[in-house]
């Protein structure tokens, strides 16, 4: 006789291994659906590239300067250090100093002050002096394009990044290289043995008897780099050696992000019990994924019917869901030591102050040490930075460019001074008398006034008796 409640015995499936991901919206698909997706350039691609760069005499970078700048964007201590140097050495100001011994020329100081003013339509060279240290700190090196009139003075400096850039193998001239696009540039001021520039052309990279009003004439290039010691050609910039510590902290922050993203749903093992129907697994994953996760879901509620089934004795059995949490725990806290230490370091790479980029801490450089830490940023970094600047403006823009030898170039120094330090010192030396109110004038460069040459000393003490003698030391002294 037929039993309904007969156990069937059903096949055992042989199932294959396969190989799954999760994409950022949380959905699982095979692996290979993705790989038919996935864009890279082929080996010929990629020999053909390196054989076209070998033909012209182009080194490689030895670092994706794209990376970098994606890196630039996505992590914060990265930016901050960057741009930070930048305003340093740029945003404090500059002057011309006329070189010692010799008389003002009214001629030259117009030529300059006309450049500088205004290096180009657009910008400023604050913005133009922004962008090289910008460029130097995240790629390693930068450019400033040169445009020339017909007498050879220099017309106008336009920032140049130097992301697209190759360098010729003798360092006389550079290609920029944007997808199929090529240009070529000189090395700013490169003469031959007769004292007359060398011109290329622009299109080919051939050296060709052009003019500066030429279309075919390639613009002229001032490079500079911070040094690698294995590379000749290109600059290394200090975010190379704290590469893994930039791609942690943005993993900590995807991280977390992932988990408020969720509003605090973690992940979970879903388990039915019982006879559910086909969909519910997919509806129940849906729900999950569309309508339970961020804030302005937080007060949905998620409702199941379970299923009722009958065992063969005739009992009845209920099916259950079951939420089982991964993770419960809030993210953020177990990143936290990990995470000062990462930025600690990335700061540390370019020698950046913590205080300097909003951090505080109490008893760390950026804390109590504040003077210090500045003197050392100052030193290692901030002046170098400047020196290589001024070199280039004085030796290169003035002289070469604009035929100008009378004036050096000098950026304002960056002020270390601790302000209310120096305030509480002058005031401890002017109230004992070593001090006077035009010393302290001076040391601020301030100009002196009559009757500020006087010492003074602070007389706020009175005179209010004498220690009273005890009883026994009274008696010895009538005795």
């Amino acid at each position: 006789m037929y039993n309904p409640f007969k156990k069937r015995i059903m096949p055992v499936p042989i199932n294959k291994g396969k190989v799954y991901i999760v994409t950022d919206t949380n959905h699982i698909v095979p692996i290979r659906n993705l790989q038919q997706y996935e864009v890279k350039k082929s080996t010929k691609q990629i020999e053909e590239e390196s054989a076209w760069f070998e033909s012209q005499g182009l080194k490689e970078r030895p670092h994706d300067p794209s990376a970098l700048m994606v890196l630039y964007k996505q992590n914060l201590q990265f930016q901050q250090a960057v741009n930070q140097i930048a305003t340093d050495v740029a945003g404090n100001g500059w002057m011309i100093q006329l070189k010692e011994g010799l008389k003002e020329n009214t001629q030259e100081q117009d030529k300059i002050y006309k450049l500088i003013e205004k290096p180009n339509e657009t910008d400023s060279f604050r913005e133009l002096a922004y962008a090289w240290c910008v460029d130097k700190g995240i790629i390693g090196d930068c450019a400033w394009e040169i445009l020339r009139a017909a007498n050879e003075d220099i017309a106008e400096i336009l920032t140049l990044s130097t992301k697209a850039i190759k360098v010729y193998k003798d360092r006389k001239m550079y290609c920029q290289v944007i997808g199929t696009n090529k240009s070529w540039f000189a090395r700013f001021g490169l003469r031959d043995t007769n004292g007359r520039l060398i011109h290329f052309n622009k299109h080919t990279g051939e050296e060709e008897n052009l003019a500066f009003d030429d279309e075919k004439c390639a613009n002229e290039i001032i490079f500079s780099k911070l040094r690698d010691p294995d590379n000749i050609y290109y600059g290394l910039s200090p975010a190379i050696c704290v590469l893994g510590q930039m791609n942690t902290a943005i993993g900590i922050r995807d991280y977390n992000l992932s988990f408020f993203m969720n509003y605090g749903v973690p992940a979970y093992f879903v388990t039915l019990t019982g006879d559910w129907e086909d969909n519910a697994p997919a509806t129940i994953q849906k729900f999950l994924d569309t309508e339970l996760k961020g804030s302005e879901n937080q007060h949905k509620t998620f409702v199941a019917k379970v299923p009722t089934d009958v065992t063969p004795d005739g009992s009845v059995v209920q099916g259950k869901i079951e939420f089982e949490p991964i993770s419960v725990t809030l993210k953020e806290g177990s990143f936290n030591i990990y995470y000062k230490i990462v930025r600690e370091d990335i700061l540390s790479a370019f020698k950046v102050p913590p205080y300097r980029v909003g951090i505080n801490e109490t008893g760390s450089l950026g804390g109590s040490n504040i003077a210090k830490a500045d003197e050392i940023y100052k030193a290692a970094v901030i002046t170098p930075w400047q020196a290589s600047l001024e070199n280039i403006m004085t030796n290169m823009i003035f002289r070469e460019g604009l035929k100008c030898e009378s004036y050096d170039f000098k950026f304002s120094e960056m002020d270390t001074t601790d302000g209310e330090a120096v305030a509480k010192r002058h005031e401890l030396y002017f109230n004992m008398g070593a001090i006077t109110p035009n010393q302290i004038r001076n040391e601020k460069g301030e100009d002196p006034y009559n009757g500020g040459d006087v010492y003074y000393i602070k007389s706020g003490m009175i005179e209010v008796g004498y220690e009273e003698e005890s009883d026994d030391q009274a008696r010895k002294d009538r005795a």
